[in-house]
């Protein structure tokens, strides 16, 4: 970004650029319209490998044969970016039950689900 504004072009606007982390500061450049789109999230993609090894253990599948990741499916979208954000900060994905995606733990369900909002039903506190 800094390299394309001493170019003298402006992000958003003459140029588009996308990112690959799941930093806050990705957050805050998305916002100010200086990042096109973030992709890669490093929470999602260590989620999913470590469900599908737990399951895998368990003896447990899917109907996924293989563990396959497509980083297209974690474009974070303007309008999702307060969410993303909350995930992110400290100590919030740190303490979810990451069983809550696994099929061993969720019977009913024969597929994965690992989207924002199932990340966001996650972080919800189940009421007693």
């Amino acid at each position: 970004i800094k390299a394309a504004e001493e170019l003298g072009k402006t992000p958003g606007k003459d140029i588009f650029i996308a990112g690959s982390a799941s930093l806050l500061q990705t957050f805050n450049m998305a916002e100010q319209k200086k990042l096109l789109a973030s992709y890669a999230l490093s929470v999602w993609f260590g989620v999913q490998a470590i469900v599908y090894l737990y399951d895998y253990n368990l003896k447990i599948s899917g109907q996924e044969k293989e563990f396959t990741y497509n980083f297209a499916e974690t474009n974070i979208h303007y309008n999702e970016i307060a969410s993303y954000r909350k995930i992110i900060a400290e100590n919030t994905w740190k303490h979810l039950d990451y069983r809550y995606f696994s099929l061993a733990n969720s019977p009913l369900i024969d597929k994965y689900d690992f989207s924002l909002k199932a990340f966001e039903e996650a972080m919800t506190p189940i009421e007693e």
